[in-house]
């Protein structure tokens, strides 16, 4: 289990590793499955469905959240619930770009970016996540 402390950083040295380490890839039903991690390609959910195994195993609340044609995750720190959708910042090749991101702003950036609706989602489904804002000394701290 993460100390309270250690959330941000353990979320953040989570994103950094699957930032590094994995490509997007659904160019096939057999890529979109966490079975493929030993070749570092996945497609959104099989991402979101790692971030989630990960972070809840490690003691850190996590739920993965769906849209119209995009899976990504919401994390809780405190009573805060923050965005981490590592996916599409891979696929826009941008670290941190979504990282922390509104609801609002998630939908934008992956719009802007991608030129999809990647995060869109029905109201009904999900609240919106408010902005989260990370410690310096928690991203500073990854890159020690």
């Amino acid at each position: 289990m993460v100390h309270s402390d250690n959330v941000e950083q353990t979320i953040i040295t989570l994103y950094n590793y699957i930032f590094d380490n994995f490509k997007y890839n659904a160019s096939s039903y057999l890529n979109m499955l966490v079975g493929n991690l030993g070749n570092g390609e996945m497609a959104c959910n099989g991402i979101s469905r790692l971030t989630f195994e990960t972070l809840n195993r490690l003691g850190i609340q996590s739920e993965i959240r769906q849209g119209y044609s995009h899976f990504w995750n919401v994390v809780l720190i405190g009573d805060s619930e923050i965005t981490f959708d590592v996916t599409s910042d891979i696929l826009i090749n941008k670290r941190f770009l979504t990282l922390g991101n509104g609801s609002k702003e998630h939908v934008f950036n992956t719009l802007k970016y991608i030129n999809i609706y990647n995060a869109t989602y029905d109201p009904k489904s999900y609240m919106p996540v408010a902005p989260y804002k990370f410690s310096s000394q928690a991203i500073l701290h990854c890159y020690e």
